[in-house]
Order: C-alpha cells, then structure tokens, then sequence
C-alpha cells in the first residue's frame, strides 16, 4: 500500500459546461471537458500544519504527506490473524539478524524523486538523523530510542544515537539499522519505516529554521504517487498525479484536492449534493437516513480503531496538583465503587439508542478485538445489574444520607462529569449515565467543555470524571494509557498506577513472537476487569460516505483511504454536475 490516508476537497463551484461521457470498462476515467470529472474531492474539518514528515504532527499533515513522500515499507493488515504484514515499497526485500538485533533492507535502484535525484539509503539515514535532531524536535524521536547509542567513558550507553553505528549506508541501495537489544519482527520493521526526505535539498537547510522553512508549506521536490501543487491555507490543497512513480505505478486519479470544512452539517450537505467525494465521521443517526435516502452514496464501516470510555479518576487530582501526590480519589479510589458505576450503566440502551445497534460493540478491555492473537474472548462485558451495583457500594462503606445521596465518612457521593463540547455521542451518553448514577444515590452534574481544554485537564489529572474516546495504534503498548509513571503516560488520566502492568508490558514488548508475548497481553485484560481502572463502554466505528462514482475504495483499520493512488472514477456525473 504506497498511499495509506489523505483528506481533502475544494470550495463549492459553480456549474460548468460538460461534454458527453463515453463509459470504458472497468470504471476508466471519464472523458469530459469538466475539470471535476477527473478531481477527487475530499473533505477534512481541519487543515494540514505542513507537508514535512519529520515536523508533522497532526492527521491531516500526515494524509497529505503520505500522498507525495515514499514509503520504505508497505504494509496491509492481515483480518484473518489480527495483525499488521509489511510489504516492499522503496526497499524490494530485507533481512533481519538471527539475533533480532539489526535488519538490512535492498532497496530498489530506479526510484526518484520529482526533480530527476536518485532516492537512495542516504536519504533514510540523513532523515532519521533530523528525527533524532533535538533542535528540530520531531514527535517521532521515540522511533529511534532503541538503536545502537553513543558509549560514555565507563562504556555504558547514553541516551544519544551513534548514527555512525545505528545506521549505515554502504551503497545506494543498501539500509542496515542496529539496535541495543533485540526486538520483535515487528517491531523492528515498524521502527524503520519512518518517512524520508530528500537529503540533498534539505541538508542545505540549518537545523534551527527547519521548522520555518518555506518547504515546509511548498515541498517542491518530493517521491510518492502524487505530486503537491498548491496549499491555500485554511482552504485546500490540491495534488496531482506523479507521472514518474514507479513505486508501483503513478495515482490513477489525475487530481486530488482537499478541503477544510470545519462545520459537521454542512460537509454532509457536500456529501449528499455530490460536492465531495468522501466524507469520515458520519453520525449513526445521519449514516441511517442516508442508506435510506441517498442511492448515490455507499456507507462503508471501520471497526476496532477506536474506542469509548468513562474515566473515573483513581488518585485525588487536589493531591495531585499540590505536589503529585498519589492517593485514592476520595469517591473513585476503589475497585468496588468502579465496579458498581460500570454495572450501573445500561450499554445495550445506548448501543441501540444512539448507535442502531450496528455502529458500535460493547467493549471489554483496550486491547482491540481485532488483535485476535492477542485479544482475551473469555473477558465478559460487565453486566447490567442495578441491584449487584448497590451491593456492591454498600459493601464499600457507602450510606444512604437523609437527602438521597450516598455519603461516606461525612463525603457526599456528588461529582461532575465533564464532556467535550461537540461530541455529540458524549452528549446522548452522559444523561443516562447520569440517570442510572442517581438511582444509585450518586449526584452526577454535567459539564461541557472547549476540546483543547478538555484535553490538558485530562492530561494534567484535573478532572475526576470525564467521557473519553482513543484511538489506537496497531502495535500494543500499554505505556501511554496506562503506564505508572504519569509524567510519561500522556492517555492516563485516571492516574491508574500497576507495576504488574508495567511489567506486563515489558515482557510482552521484550518476546520475539506474537505466539510468546500474546499470555502477557491476555494477562493484562484480565487485570483490567478486575480492577476496573476506567469504564469501558464501546468500540465504536468510523463510517465514512462515498459518492458512488469513486471506484476501488476499501477503508481498513489502517486507514480510509487504502491504495487510494488505485482509485478511479466513474462515468459518472461529477459535483456541480449532480442535480
């Protein structure tokens, strides 16, 4: 898979004159005089922050940039087995040690970048060196934290990169990376495919104005399917097809441009008009009507990538704040009363109610269902059970007062339940948790708050209840989410704190085969629904509408977009010319 995600589309335009279609077997492009008949239109509700890779750190940035840069390493994720299967892209082969602790990639010698330079294993090297370039400060140094380090003078590692020795490039095509310790397969290639840039344009460039350079915004030599052809910031940009990618073929689509369209309703007024070609995050209610009313768009669902949850916070986020104190929340600190809230909530309500019983699963643990090696099936969901759930408060030293709220050691059970504002399943949830807490005799408030806000609380442990969603990635690693170290795990913000996890997760990091390290992981699960460190609820799914005229589309668990350099377009009529 050369292209694994974009976003994109283009301000609304008015009609223009076409010429007659002549359909062609297959789904071959139309020939017309329209210029949107060979234009996919896509949109997105924010803009890119550039097209560097190494400095990229939004989504839009890395769809855009996944479009024009290459890739070492493509890769398709095997459904039958739960895992991800990388395949030759600019490397055509490569070899990992017996002892799991290098790997040599043969790369391919007739690719190019668009100005007619040879892309080589130079290119790989130089880039992973600004990767690591704390002046420049990439997101993704964590890439490299495991290659072969400078030694000091007691002989021990440091915590700097020896690229002389990490990483090599004897020849043109030849890539050896080193690494300290051994690691997984896959881990191994997954830590080597990050994305290069051209060595011979960007080493002209001093370190600190990287981030500011006008490449940034104007990548003028690039190497993917499709080439940039211009940004108008906060309202599109537009890409073409790359005529000399040979890395399989050039994009069949002439012309993709992407368009920022920030407000829900009326990129689904695009969608549904013929505006745009493709649109993500489709609401359930509005995914329904369509099916029922708009033959012209498919629906289309991706499962497992995401996930839904009630985050009860386990430490006193006062205590926090005033030193990083760790202590038991004063309403949350417990497993039992954790347990009781999780009983107390009716997901199958929810899951018909809001996502028709078809757009979502009930959830057991953060390990995703579709990892099957990994994923633990003897884990039930707990279940809904009201009475089980005021036993169980009771057992907790919680009291009914004279005014119907719990109360314990002079503490009224009361709190705020925090939700980002525009979150509109947050929004259908949080009065029925709310109803279902106040039959337990809990005092639940709701408050709505700005995404960017909600986030940093959550992070720096200010919110005892919030409702939460996460994506996750396709390789396992509990550290963020649920690592003890709280400095670190930037996804914890229940402030679960378990070295048995942490442990958990070196071990099941540190085995060369899913086979050994899948015990580990399934040992985690186990854990999780024993001590409840948040509330599960659902595995939600992404659905995503597309205009019928896009052919070849197949939206996976790695992205929306798969093999898009692949799609065609229809005979169809194009945008302005749907009426």
């Amino acid at each position: 898979m050369t292209v694994k995600t974009l976003f994109a589309c283009l301000a609304a335009l008015t009609l223009l004159a076409t010429a007659s279609c002549k359909k062609k077997d297959g789904g071959e492009q139309a020939q017309t005089n329209n210029p949107l008949a060979t234009t996919l239109v896509l949109a997105d509700r924010s803009d890119v922050d550039n097209f560097n890779p190494v400095i990229s750190s939004t989504v839009p940035g890395g769809n855009a940039i996944s479009m024009i840069y290459p890739s070492l390493l493509g890769g398709t994720f095997d459904t039958a087995n739960g895992y991800l299967v990388y395949e030759p892209a600019v490397a055509k082969s490569w070899t990992i040690a017996p002892d799991f602790k290098s790997i040599t990639y043969n790369l391919r010698g007739d690719v190019k970048w668009t100005d007619g330079t040879p892309l080589t294993s130079r290119d790989f090297k130089f880039s992973y060196e600004l990767y690591g370039d704390p002046i420049i400060a990439s997101a993704r140094q964590d890439y490299l934290e495991d290659l072969v380090k400078l030694r000091g003078k007691d002989g021990k590692p440091t915590e700097q990169v020896d690229f002389d020795k990490a990483i090599l490039a004897p020849n043109d095509t030849t890539l050896i990376f080193n690494f300290e310790k051994p690691l997984a397969k896959s881990v191994i290639e997954f830590k080597t495919s990050l994305t290069p840039v051209p060595k011979h344009v960007w080493e002209k460039v001093d370190r600190k104005e990287f981030r500011t350079h006008e490449l940034n915004s104007n990548p003028t030599v690039s190497c993917g399917p499709f080439k940039f052809k211009e940004w108008k910031r906060q309202q599109e940009f537009t890409v073409v097809s790359n005529p000399d990618f040979n890395v399989p073929a050039p994009a069949k689509i002439p012309t993709v441009t992407m368009r920022v369209i920030p407000d829900y309703t009326v990129q689904l007024t695009q969608l549904k008009t013929g505006a745009i070609d493709v649109m993500d995050g489709i609401k359930p209610e509005d995914a329904i009507k369509i099916e029922k009313e708009n033959p012209d768009i498919d629906i289309k669902i991706v499962k497992y990538r995401t996930y839904s949850y009630l985050m009860l916070s386990n430490i006193d986020c006062e205590a926090y704040q005033n030193g990083k104190q760790i202590k038991p929340h004063p309403l949350f600190g417990t497993k039992k009363t954790r347990l009781a809230i999780a009983m107390a909530i009716d997901r199958e309500r929810i899951l018909d109610g809001y996502y028709f019983g078809k757009y979502a699963e009930i959830m057991t643990s953060p390990i995703s269902p579709a990892f099957k090696w990994a994923f633990n099936g003897d884990i039930k969901p707990y279940p809904y059970d009201m009475k089980r759930a005021k036993e169980l408060l009771a057992e907790d030293g919680w009291k009914m007062g004279s005014d119907g709220i719990l109360e314990r050691n002079g503490k009224k059970f009361s709190f705020t339940l925090v939700i980002s504002k525009g979150a509109t399943a947050s929004e259908y949830m949080s009065p029925i948790i709310q109803q279902s807490l106040k039959e337990l005799g809990i005092d639940c408030k709701i408050e709505t708050m700005e995404f960017n806000t909600f986030v940093e609380k959550g992070r720096k442990h200010a919110l005892d209840a919030s409702l939460n969603g996460l994506s996750i990635g396709l390789e396992i690693d509990l550290m963020p989410t649920f690592g003890s170290d709280l400095d670190k795990a930037a996804f914890n913000s229940a402030g679960y704190v378990n070295k048995r996890v942490d442990e958990l997760n070196k071990l099941g990091q540190a085995k060369l085969t899913r086979e050994e390290a899948a015990p580990y992981w399934k040992e985690f699960q186990k854990i999780f629904h024993d001590d409840v460190p948040f509330v599960p609820l659902f595995w939600g799914s992404r659905i995503v509408g597309f205009n019928k005229r896009v052919i070849g589309e197949k939206p996976d668990i790695l992205s929306i977009y798969t093999d898009l350099d692949k799609w065609t377009l229809s005979t169809m009529p194009a945008h302005a010319e749907l009426k």
